[in-house]
């Protein structure tokens, strides 16, 4: 059966991966598009900081939403009444947000952002998560039936109207506002599309004979710890982003204007612009949003196999079956630490080059903080998965407590890097020094989330740790990285960039093939998943 189990979860992943190749692409186009449409790093900054606000809300919700209702549909003992209270609660809570958020916008953009302005932001922000409750649930009503095509479909069909509309309504000049519009409208799109997906296939029956386990307080046990693991998990994403601006708005008021002149000359503003703290401050935001969605593209990349894993393994059957389970579990971890080491050998030692051809001059103070975040996002994918896993096989509160540590530690370690008693400090600092200090906060704290999740699922599940492929991908990368960053090329231009990369990607591959963690068998396998995806489309 592991052989079965192995390519059913090799087949859902090429299709999820295409599509999440697509999103990828994308988003990309967003974080390179955003920037140079909005001109100016601070009007960036300031829908980089908002945006991250909503994807707090809208990942929480939504991934809960997909996790807690693709269990349902998944366990054979799930019956009907179990979507109906799993859409009661996401979508109870969603209006809850909405309306907490739209009542309190402006004493929230204050606690948050020392910036009153966000408010009206702040509620668009709170519409978009309203509908993103309604939508995880659709979605993971697919994914729980292992519709996998169709979720693909649906994905590209979102991400393509996220694009699209948020980049014309900021091209068109509409600034924030019309980027976060734009952004809802695709929302609504996409709940559109997933409820005819939804209606036009039926999951499978229940399990007659299994104990029925579908009512609401049960349904409730299960999607409230992914709903704070969740939670937590996004904390972990945005908190740095947020906290860029929060933390630093008002000492950056306090300072002198003359001190505030130097740093903004620091950050690129232009001779004698007269640039309050906020405005500062937006500017660091976006500068540090910029190397983050670049350093969250090992993350985003290995995403979609967690929408493939969970299903499986909420299998009780699978469960059941220690040895299948196992073997899963080390072959979805063992394949996101290798495509999270290849993003680390092609673009952390590359970061100066690299952050020059996609945005410009104007951000090259964030390229040190680029290249450790690109660090922080392969450590990141790796404790994503091992906290879905653990979510999967059912152990969601040993998930929470490992994402509640590793949050925590950001949230006190964050405060401490970017509070300054002294507001001339944060001039001697200089903008790179800040922005490295969040950078590395983000990453030990993924780092430190790793080891506790690491611990806890080897205790859950016996034997399902690769540590010796693990320990040689570490090595592999970190020879990647450094034969970029010592590959005699420049830092500007297309031309570095590409030399750079194209040199730790080969030094990461000569390094797999030296330790022998890539072999025959590996290319074996690709070669039959990719046989049998063409014969079953034929």
């Amino acid at each position: 059966m592991s052989r079965d189990v192995a390519v059913a979860a090799g087949r859902g992943f090429l299709v999820i991966l295409a599509s999440k190749i697509y999103f990828i692409l994308t988003s990309a186009v967003l974080g390179l598009g955003l920037p140079r449409l909005f001109g100016d790093p601070a009007a960036f900054g300031r829908y980089r900081t908002v945006n991250g606000f909503a994807t707090l809300a809208n990942m929480v919700l939504i991934t809960a939403a997909i996790q807690t209702a693709a269990r349902v549909v998944a366990d054979p003992a799930a019956a009907r009444g179990g979507l109906r209270a799993v859409t009661l609660l996401a979508g109870g809570l969603g209006v809850v947000w909405a309306t907490a958020v739209s009542l309190w916008a402006e004493p929230l953009a204050g606690l948050l952002f020392a910036d009153p302005s966000f408010a009206p932001w702040l509620r668009l922000a709170a519409l978009i998560a309203l509908g993103y409750s309604f939508y995880g649930v659709l979605v993971g009503r697919l994914n729980g039936a292992r519709r996998f095509v169709e979720q693909a479909g649906l994905d590209i069909v979102f991400s393509t109207a996220k694009v699209a509309l948020v980049l014309g309504a900021v091209a068109l000049g509409y600034g924030v506002s019309g980027g976060l519009t734009g952004f809802l409208a695709a929302t609504l799109l996409a709940i559109g599309v997933a409820a005819i997906f939804v209606s036009r296939g039926r999951e499978a029956a229940p399990d007659e004979a299994a104990r029925p386990r579908d009512t609401a307080p049960s349904v409730a046990g299960l999607f409230l710890p992914l709903l704070g693991t969740q939670l937590l998990l996004n904390l972990l994403l945005q908190l740095d982003g947020i906290a860029v601006k929060g933390l630093l708005t008002s000492p950056l008021e306090a300072m002198p204007a003359a001190a505030r002149a130097e740093l903004g000359a620091a950050l690129g503003a232009l001779e004698g612009e007269a640039l309050a703290g906020a405005a500062l401050a937006d500017r660091l935001a976006g500068l540090y949003g910029a190397a983050r969605n670049v350093g969250l593209l090992p993350y985003q990349a290995t995403f979609a196999l967690t929408l493939v894993v969970f299903p499986i393994l909420s299998d009780p059957r699978l469960r059941a079956a220690g040895g299948d389970a196992a073997t899963a579990i080390r072959g979805a971890l063992r394949f996101t630490a290798l495509a999270g080491g290849a993003f680390v050998a092609t673009l952390s030692g590359a970061a100066p080059a690299l952050t020059r051809a996609l945005f410009g001059d104007a951000y090259a103070a964030s390229s040190t903080a680029l290249a450790v975040l690109v660090i922080g996002g392969a450590l990141l994918s790796v404790f994503v998965l091992l906290t879905t896993i653990l979510s999967a096989t059912g152990n969601e509160g040993r998930g929470l407590l490992t994402m509640a540590l590793s949050s925590a530690t950001a949230a006190v370690a964050l405060a401490l890097a970017l509070r300054s008693p002294e507001p001339q400090a944060l001039v001697a600092l200089g903008p790179e020094a800040l922005l490295l200090r969040a950078a590395l906060v983000t990453t030990g704290a993924a780092a430190l989330g790793c080891v506790a999740a690491g611990f806890a699922l080897s205790r859950a599940v016996p034997g399902c740790l690769p540590l010796a492929n693990g320990l040689r991908l570490v090595v592999a990368a970190g020879a990647g990285a450094a034969a970029a960053v010592l590959v005699p090329a420049g830092t500007t231009g297309f031309g570095p960039l590409v030399i750079r990369a194209a040199v730790g990607g080969l030094a990461y591959g000569a390094t797999l093939l030296v330790t022998r963690e890539l072999g025959r068998d590996d290319l074996e396998l690709l070669k039959r998943l990719l046989r049998r995806q063409r014969r079953e489309s034929t």
